[in-house]
């Protein structure tokens, strides 16, 4: 049976962990670009005591060192944090996008994270911010 569009269950939270941790990556990835690979590796570092410190998540073992599902809302929720790691290292037209991306990806978490029917204004407005947040990662951090 397949349901109509306006019941559309949410995406997995697989989803959410592994666009986290895209996006933590992509914040290395930036520093190293911009500054080299010795201040990306020590950006690691000190993205690492964000994580815990700031934002009281640590990487879960059986889960291959990744985080689990309520870390990824924690961190969502928290990126300012992370942001405000990145200021000094990245040319602002990065940072900026790097601040929209999560942006628009909290806007996201905010349907996926529940397992409900979604009604279709919510579905319509979910397409256009998933097409911006891929067309502003494309388009800034090839």
């Amino acid at each position: 049976m397949t349901l109509p569009p306006s019941q559309i269950v949410p995406l997995a939270l697989h989803l959410l962990i592994g666009l986290t941790l895209r996006m933590l990556r992509l914040a290395i990835e930036g520093v190293t670009q911009a500054r080299g690979v010795a201040a990306g590796r020590q950006f690691s570092d000190t993205l690492a005591a964000v994580l815990s410190v700031e934002i009281g998540v640590e990487p879960v073992p059986c889960h291959g060192g990744h985080f689990i599902g309520r870390h990824c809302h924690a961190i969502a929720s928290r990126s300012d944090a992370v942001e405000r790691a990145l200021r000094p290292l990245l040319p602002a037209t990065w940072l900026t996008a790097y601040e929209r991306a999560w942006t628009l990806f909290r806007g996201l978490m905010s349907t996926l994270k529940r397992a409900a029917i979604v009604p279709p204004a919510e579905q319509r407005q979910i397409k256009i911010d998933v097409r911006a947040f891929v067309r502003l990662l494309r388009g800034t951090f090839a």
